[in-house]
Order: structure tokens, then C-alpha cells, then sequence
């Protein structure tokens, strides 16, 4: 078990880290002197994501690409815009929602296990925080949301990690408005808190902070900079053969994000709200060195 942990932690590639130790100082405190570019970088975003062979990161319609601190802020966002309207999610989400509404004193609710509110919201991860695989009722989901006039966000922290997606089939139903991407789970930049979302109609804090440029100039200098010596599929490219390797050793199911393998009762400590019993793979990894 010491091969494995529960948080979705990338490896710690060599590569990566020696860009990432190799970065001027001098030329990052110049960067910082002068206001941030933010449409060069969402075209530099947007070129890049581009050349996927897996993702279709179209995201069109009247969204309004932003800057967040990761995925996280963006989550601070949707609850600060949402606040008064119930909270619904799959079991097996990433925790921090569970963890900030009980923090607050504030209900939320399992979809599927309570009926739905109509005005209510809800926050979906594709792919899906508890197994790294797009779930097909994905779809069946936001239809009821349709339906129900529920706002969603959609959850992007896994895209890039292996998994095939048409993005644009998701964000074209009308009742998404919030998507957020981060290069945290892809890099293991999670304290630079580097991210996108897109927004509509752009308001409230996220829009105000991008409006005044007030935006974590060092994760976007940082992001650019490994956008230009990695290419979008480059770490799931490189760790998912490993990954099925791992996995044929230790009886687990690959999932379709190369962090994770999926176990049976054996690996009942890592349950995620009894959805699936899902193991991060990185110290694995780190063991064999890339």
C-alpha cells in the first residue's frame, strides 16, 4: 500500500522539474514588472490545447475565458455566485466541496440519492474525480439540469490526463456556466495555482480580478513557460504504459486518467464515497524514475 496514496498527486518528472528549476528569476521578476498579457495567454492556451491527439478543447458560444488560481477559485466563485441555492453532487467528487459546506454549515446533496431541486446548482468533474473515467451520464445529467433551470459547473481538473473528451459536446448545453481548467494535476503545479475557466456572462469576483489584471502574474509566467517545451498529452503519453504495467502487478483496473488505478475490496481504505476504490499511483511512479 506504501506504492499508493488517496490524493491526486502527479509524479514528479525530471523533465519537468529541470525546466522548472532553470527558470530566471530575473527574467520572471521583469515579467511581473509589466502588465499580464492575459488574451496572449489564452491564445498561447488555446494553440496548445489544440494539438491534443485525446481533447477537443473547444469551448465556444458567448463564454468569456478568465484567469483563476487554479480550479479552486473558480469552485470559491460558483459557491459565492450560488450562495442561497442548494448544492448537489456525485458521490465521489472531489472533498473539497464536502469540506467548505461543512466548514460553513451549509447542506449539500447527493444527486441520484435526493430528487433535484429545480434552481438549484451543481458542480460535475469530467472527467470524473472519483475514477479519472467519463462517465456517459454526464449527458443524461445536464439534460435534467435543462430541465430543472440548474446551473452547473463543470470540474476540468482531470482533462489532460489521458482521457478522451469532446469538450465542446459539454459546454454547449446552456445550463453550464462556469468550466475551469488547471495545469496542477498535469505538471504538479498545484502551489502555483495556474488555471482557466470560462465564464458566462462574466461577473462577480473572477471577472472583477481579470478586469483590474490582478492575477497571479508567476503561474502564468511559469504555465507559459511549459506550454512551450511540453506539448498538452505529453505526461499521459509518457506514464500511462507504466501505469498498466503498475496496475497488472497490483490487481488494479487502469483508469482512463494515467494517475490512477481502480481496486477491489482489498483497497477499501481509498473508497471514494463507496463509488470506487481509486489509488493514485505517483509514489509508484517516482520509484521507477522516469
Amino acid at each position: 500500500m506504501n506504492l499508493f496514496i488517496r490524493q491526486a498527486k502527479p509524479p514528479r518528472d525530471e523533465e519537468v522539474a529541470s525546466l522548472m528549476s532553470g527558470i530566471d528569476m530575473g527574467k520572471l521578476v521583469s515579467f511581473l514588472n509589466e502588465k499580464t498579457d492575459l488574451h496572449a495567454f489564452y491564445r498561447r492556451f488555446l494553440s496548445w490545447s489544440q494539438k491534443s491527439s485525446r481533447v477537443n478543447f473547444s469551448v465556444g458560444g458567448d463564454f468569456v475565458p478568465l484567469f483563476a488560481a487554479g480550479v479552486t477559485e473558480a469552485f470559491n466563485h460558483f459557491y459565492l455566485q450560488n450562495a442561497g441555492k442548494p448544492l448537489f453532487l456525485l458521490k465521489g467528487e472531489y472533498p473539497y466541496h464536502r469540506d467548505v459546506f461543512d466548514s460553513l454549515e451549509r447542506p449539500y446533496h447527493w444527486y441520484g440519492e435526493e430528487k433535484m431541486e429545480t434552481g438549484a446548482f451543481l458542480i460535475l468533474s469530467s472527467p470524473f474525480s472519483g475514477t479519472g473515467n467519463y462517465a456517459p451520464e454526464v449527458l443524461e445529467i445536464l439534460r435534467e439540469c435543462m430541465e430543472k433551470k440548474v446551473d452547473v459547473m463543470l470540474d476540468f481538473a482531470f482533462v489532460g490526463l489521458g482521457e478522451s473528451m469532446d469538450l465542446a459536446e459539454l459546454t454547449s448545453f446552456p445550463c453550464v456556466k462556469l468550466c475551469a481548467f488547471s495545469f496542477s494535476k498535469m505538471f504538479g503545479i498545484g502551489k502555483f495555482r495556474a488555471g482557466i475557466c470560462w465564464m458566462r456572462p462574466p461577473c462577480g469576483p473572477l471577472e472583477v480580478v481579470n478586469s483590474w489584471n490582478y492575477i497571479n502574474g508567476p503561474a502564468v509566467y511559469v504555465a507559459s513557460r511549459l506550454m512551450e517545451h511540453f506539448s498538452f498529452d505529453y505526461m499521459s503519453e509518457k506514464y500511462a504504459p507504466l501505469q498498466r504495467e503498475i496496475c497488472l502487478a497490483h490487481g488494479l483496473k487502469p483508469s482512463a486518467s494515467y494517475l490512477f488505478g481502480l481496486g477491489g475490496e482489498e483497497f477499501h481504505p481509498f473508497s471514494r464515497d463507496g463509488v470506487s476504490n481509486r489509488v493514485c499511483l505517483s509514489p509508484a511512479f517516482d520509484q521507477r524514475s522516469l
